[in-house]
């Protein structure tokens, strides 16, 4: 999923945004199949959990948000107020089978929350119009799959409450629309995507280390909830601003369509991942792979992204950054840039330059770390005392970047022992983490 910042890149939506003549009533949450009655509650999540892997329906979500407690609203006008009360669909991401729109709630007579006159974001989605009937009805439950795999997240008891997950506010009923629409809160600076490509210096590095704690919690969590991500990137990391003046941005894990249960010690293969941030072992097709720590190595990617994005140059004008600066204060230093991944950068410092494909990204990443044009190697040509603000030493960043980018699986850590080297991070900024 490709977010653009909130308040900057919008595209119009080919939505439909008439009022439509009827409003549809929220639906009933209540089971609805035969297949769930007189079920204990252990037994109903198995039979979501299967659900989601072979065969969900419209049915399958209608029990998900009775089991998990997700409200239900109807919408009749998707978009945000325009001129003359005509509806504006901005767009803010878009993936193969889902969109991402603003959307301000106008209905004075719903009870839920949030409340009338609140922005939020709503997840659509689609499903591509194919000839054969098998060829639809597969697209429908790849859609359905993905839909009942966000509930079982965003839903889950420990996850539905944490400070750096999105939180799912509702599911949302449209005419126009043959799925369930997820409406989910808005970020106030977009994506992390968007932030480490944006013109301009970005996050302070007191912004930075909070964010790479944020993501690093949000991801423990995850797992620790029995999931895995599967498609951890900055794409799907949304940052808000932070009501405590000493932190400023808050960082939060989303856009689970493609992630999947644990059963056991073992998960299933996600729906769908993104060969720039995925680990070797996920290119390279293993017929068995450890998805957490293909998770941590994802990890890896975005800390070692967010920290070396730019030349120092280009972001600082040949300073160390000043930690009192706001990013959204200085000027503009360069163009936009064309992916937020460090490896789009490999090919201009003269190491060893990935083929788009997912055979020559396996090859890079694949190199021992002491090889020369290894991606480590890269990185410690990138990632230097001179390119970094004066207050955070190379140490303290490969300190999580050289356990996370192991090209071996086995030797790397599981988020429960990064935490630690996590939480050592943190004390430079007297943020207390327990590891």
């Amino acid at each position: 999923m490709d977010r653009s910042g909130r308040l900057f890149s919008f595209r119009t939506s080919s939505f439909n945004t008439d009022a439509q003549k009827t409003v549809m009533p929220a639906l009933p949450v209540n089971p609805l199949s035969q297949a769930y009655l007189n079920l204990e509650t252990d037994d109903i999540l198995l039979k979501l959990q299967q659900a989601a892997r072979e065969d969900p329906d419209f049915v399958d979500v209608v029990q998900a948000a009775s089991f998990y407690d997700i409200p239900s609203r109807s919408i009749d006008r998707i978009g945000l107020e325009g001129p003359d009360q005509v509806r504006q669909v901005l767009s803010i991401g878009s993936g193969l089978t889902s969109e991402v729109v603003q959307h301000m709630l106008v209905d004075e007579k719903s009870k839920l929350q949030p409340p009338p006159s609140t922005t939020i974001a709503l997840k659509i989605f689609r499903s591509t119009k194919l000839g054969s009937p098998s060829d639809a009805k597969a697209a429908r439950q790849k859609v359905y799959s993905s839909i009942l795999k966000e509930m079982m997240a965003f839903g889950h008891s420990t996850l539905s409450s944490h400070p750096h997950i999105l939180k799912l506010l509702f599911i949302g009923w449209n005419l126009d629309h043959a799925y369930p629409i997820l409406a989910m809160e808005l970020g106030d600076y977009g994506s992390l995507d968007y932030i480490i490509r944006a013109p301009g210096p970005g996050p302070t590095a007191r912004q930075k280390r909070h964010l790479t704690i944020d993501i690093a919690l949000g991801l423990q969590a995850i797992h620790e909830a029995g999931f895995t991500h599967g498609d951890l990137k900055p794409d799907n990391i949304i940052v808000f601003s932070s009501e405590d003046p000493t932190r400023q941005v808050v960082a939060k894990l989303t856009d689970f369509g493609g992630s999947d249960k644990m059963l056991g010690e073992h998960a299933g293969t996600p729906t769908h991942i993104t060969p720039l941030w995925s680990a070797p072992e996920v290119l390279g097709k293993h017929s068995k792979i450890h998805w957490r720590v293909a998770d941590v190595y994802s990890y890896g990617l975005v800390v070692a992204s967010l920290w070396a994005g730019r030349e120092s140059s280009e972001i600082y004008g040949g300073r160390a950054g000043d930690e009192d600066d706001d990013w959204y204060d200085k000027p503009a230093s360069s163009s936009t840039l064309s992916s937020s991944s460090i490896l789009s950068n490999v090919s201009n410092s003269g190491s060893l330059a990935p083929d788009e494909d997912q055979e020559g990204l396996r090859y890079l990443k694949k190199l021992p770390e002491d090889h020369p044009y290894s991606l480590m190697s890269f990185l410690r040509e990138r990632i230097t005392k001179e390119s970094l603000p004066a207050n955070i030493d190379p140490s303290e960043l490969f300190a999580i970047l050289a356990p996370t980018l192991k090209t071996d699986w086995r030797e790397r850590p599981d988020m429960d022992k990064l935490m630690m080297v996590i939480s050592e991070f943190s004390n430079a900024i007297e943020r207390a983490i327990e590891p």
